[in-house]
């Protein structure tokens, strides 16, 4: 089984002669494994399709960390696209997004929280895959910051469940998870909705307003509440059982053979 190895390359702050501090180590190598544990998800549909182990680590400045991913199944291996999206997004953005591709925002977030390392608790973040690397430094903050600054708005709906909710002091935020698309949803609501969106908490909703979205990313990251619905469960969802003789004598006396071969003979004709 081939290995699928990513490298990184942590680089202290100059004032710490090259030294890693330990907040600038964690922080960076928690943000890179969450972009690979998202890109997992994305493109398996799964949780999770491998677990990740250091496979080598060096502290001789700048520290060097290579993790290698060991799938679950391996007849379901998803280690290679999983790795190669976490990579691209990092690169494209690097690159002040040069193509037409979006990418999804879980991801973005992840950059932006890795960038935020750079300058305060370390110098540059290298990432290398499969012969190539992009560089996570002050330059690369730089573009990001301009990349990410368009924003976009349009009416829209969402639809997930809401397992989050601060109203304190008049926060009035709440999170919904959505089952596809993004990985979260921040929505903010008037005082008029507080009542309701207490009352949806740990339910499937459906929420209207306005959505915003970073120009660069797939998804939505934040909506301006409107309307929330809760939606119908599943144990409310009526069963066969419960379909059985809602439309009687649907068949006109014919059985179901006849029923169904006169609806083809019909489509043919």
């Amino acid at each position: 089984m081939a290995k699928a190895q990513l490298r990184l390359v942590i680089e202290g702050l100059p004032e710490d002669n090259g030294l890693v501090r330990a907040s600038g180590f964690s922080n960076s190598l928690n943000t890179i494994l969450s972009s690979i544990k998202k890109s997992d998800r994305m493109v398996s549909g799964k949780k999770s399709s491998f677990y990740l182990r250091i496979s080598d680590l060096s502290y001789k400045s700048p520290a060097t960390v290579i993790l290698e991913a060991v799938p679950w199944e391996t007849e379901c291996d998803y280690r290679e696209p999983a790795f190669s999206k976490a990579y691209s997004a990092y690169q494209y953005l690097r690159e002040g997004f040069p193509g037409k591709s979006k990418i999804e925002y879980g991801l973005i977030e992840d950059v932006i929280e890795l960038t935020h390392q750079i300058g305060t608790a370390v110098k540059s973040v290298t990432l290398a895959f499969n012969g190539n690397d992009v560089v996570v430094d002050s330059e690369f903050k730089r573009i990001m910051s301009q990349v990410l600054a368009p924003e976009e708005f349009s009416k829209g709906f969402v639809r997930g469940m809401l397992e989050y909710i601060n109203i304190h002091q008049g926060k009035n935020i709440f999170r919904i998870y959505p089952d596809i698309g993004p990985v979260k949803i921040s929505c903010h609501f008037s005082d008029k909705l507080v009542d309701s969106a207490i009352a949806a908490v740990g339910k499937y909703v459906e929420v209207r307003g306005v959505l915003k979205y970073k120009s660069v990313a797939q998804d939505p990251h934040e909506i301006a509440v409107d309307e929330i619905a809760v939606l119908p469960g599943d144990d409310a969802l009526p069963s066969l059982h419960d379909l059985r003789g809602l439309v009687p004598n649907i068949t006109g006396g014919l059985t179901a053979e006849e029923f169904v071969r006169k609806i083809r003979n019909a489509q043919a004709s």
